[in-house]
């Protein structure tokens, strides 16, 4: 499936497939605001779950800069299954500890 590097683009969810790494690559790129990047953490690509930690590059890349980030859970039932949400914070270095940041 083509898809948009938009992700408000709605044709990308059509399919069983998302396409969490294009926001954080785009996320991690930006150091003039904070971002929050709300998530399941589960990539899927050609209807399967990725099973490997796909976003330790640009989390080490963002972090090594003296960037931050913050996480925070919320538990929920998926099928009588316990599932997650994480809402994630990143906040440059520039605004860590600014009255301008969401948190400090």
């Amino acid at each position: 499936m083509q898809h948009s590097e938009n992700p408000r683009n709605e044709k990308n969810y059509k399919d069983q497939e998302s396409f969490l790494d294009i926001p954080i690559q785009q996320i991690v790129q930006r150091t003039d605001k904070q971002s929050l990047f709300v998530t399941d953490f589960e990539l899927f690509r050609n209807g399967q779950v990725e099973k490997e930690a796909w976003a330790t590059k640009e989390f080490q890349s963002w972090l090594e800069k003296g960037h931050q980030i913050d996480v925070f859970a919320k538990a929920y039932k998926k099928r009588n299954e316990t599932q997650y949400l994480y809402f994630l914070l990143f906040t440059p270095n520039n605004l860590l500890n600014s009255e301008d940041a969401l948190v400090n």
